[in-house]
């Protein structure tokens, strides 16, 4: 009887050592973990507040930006446009990096976060392994061997009750890792959403370097070519203008003998609204056709309007697909003569019969062939080409009256262009096809 009574006790010690182990563990990892939690929201607290005054910043620089845009052309001005828009990347290149540093962390959290349910699980299980052999063993002695160990019926009783109890307790922690287990597939999930969006950031962070690069070549490049004086750059711009004026007028002489019939069934009809914008923020600076703008400056538009629209838009600013598509082909006409034509541009051809370019870009994302999907970055925002101020042109054809060719420069120090062309009844108002 006495090697029965052992028996219990060391079966109840069994039991009781792993539970007070348990406990005391969590008690222990809760409150460790409690510090490392709050650590790490006082750090991605601190990372956010930075980012919110870099956002007041960007804000601010691009609202001196629309005023010196306003101004009137000079070297000063554009040369202080440069470098507010250097100082504007720059910021934005500060943000995006306390982005990564906020996901990161939160990354962090969420791996310490999986680290204690999977710790709370496995510990769990171990404990019930051992409770649950114990248990099995006492129910296993027979009712006399019970009753013989026990000084009183009342005692043998009492034990039975305490074996339910435990059981029940048992039951509860099986019901604590279950949800446990449901909260470690959670933050799973959490966690490789964190992880997609820091490959986008890290993305958007190499955007911008090369964005900021470009703005110091330009920089380095206006200086050479004007010499810094006032004069260098009025003489610039009288250049520009007429190398302009040159390009449309053969653009102008091709595009007349592109006689390409268009089935007007073969595209949308006006007024369907099937784009979205390709810009976040909207504000339109010149209008499709026989603009005030275009009318007055008939040397740089051939006397036929302008044939797209015109979207204010810093260097750098995201430009989205407005439709899905594929791009048809992209390029970059300073390559053969700047500050004359498009600059770097893209095209896309839509699946419903219209197809949209995009021009004066800063970046290109994306390349011939490449399959984008409504509001896809495909490119950045720029001043390349011949533009007036950064902004971005977007024009709408008819698919089948739009083509990339090749175009013939006469104009000296220019070569051949690499560029979209259209049949004049290809050009479509955007405006038509644009969502209200």
């Amino acid at each position: 009887m006495l090697l029965i009574c052992n028996l219990k006790y060391r079966q109840i010690a069994l039991f009781l050592i792993p539970t007070l182990l348990m406990v005391g563990y969590f008690l222990i990892w809760q409150n460790v973990y409690g510090q490392s939690v709050s650590e790490l929201k006082n750090k991605i607290e601190e990372k956010q507040a930075d980012i919110v005054d870099l956002d007041r910043q960007i804000e601010k620089l691009g609202k001196e930006l629309v005023v010196v845009e306003g101004q009137k052309n000079s070297l000063k001005k554009e040369l202080n446009r440069i470098e507010l828009t250097g100082q504007t990347i720059q910021a934005k290149i500060k943000r995006t990096t306390g982005q990564i540093s906020v996901t990161e962390l939160g990354i962090n959290k969420t791996e310490d976060g999986i680290g204690e349910k999977q710790s709370n699980i496995n510990k769990g299980k171990d404990t019930l392994k051992t409770s649950l052999q114990i248990i099995r063993d006492k129910e296993d002695n027979s009712i006399l061997e019970i009753i013989l160990s026990e000084k009183t019926i009342s005692s043998f009783f009492r034990e039975i009750h305490e074996l339910n109890q435990l059981q029940q307790e048992i039951t509860n922690t099986l019901n604590v890792l279950e949800k446990d287990k449901t909260d470690l597939s959670n933050k799973k999930n959490e966690l490789t959403k964190q992880r997609r969006e820091l490959v986008l950031l890290e993305e958007s962070l190499k955007d911008e370097k090369r964005l900021n690069d470009q703005i110091k070549q330009e920089q380095r490049e206006l200086v050479r070519e004007t010499e810094n004086k006032e004069s260098s750059y009025l003489a610039l711009l009288e250049e520009i203008k007429n190398k302009r004026a040159e390009f449309e007028k053969e653009l102008f002489n091709f595009e007349s003998q592109l006689k390409i019939t268009i089935d007007p069934d073969s595209y949308p009809s006006a007024g369907t609204f099937l784009f979205n914008w390709p810009l976040d923020k909207i504000y339109i600076t010149q209008y499709f056709g026989n603009t005030q703008f275009a009318s007055k400056n008939t040397q740089a538009y051939a006397g036929l309007g302008h044939n797209g629209i015109d979207l204010r838009a810093s260097v750098g600013t995201r430009v989205l697909a407005p439709l899905s598509g594929t791009v048809r082909g992209t390029g970059d006409t300073d390559l053969t003569c700047r500050r004359a034509s498009y600059g770097r541009w893209v095209l896309v051809d839509h699946n419903n019969g219209l197809t949209t370019l995009y021009a004066h870009l800063s970046l290109i994302k994306v390349k011939e062939g490449d399959r984008v999907n409504t509001g896809d970055i495909i490119a950045y925002s720029g001043n390349t080409g011949y533009s007036t101020g950064p902004h971005l042109h977007f024009s709408t054809f008819a698919t089948k009256g739009v083509e990339i060719g090749q175009l013939q420069s006469k104009v000296r120090g220019c070569g051949v262009y690499t560029l979209p062309r259209a049949s004049f009844n290809a050009y479509l108002n955007p405006l038509d096809y644009l969502a209200l």
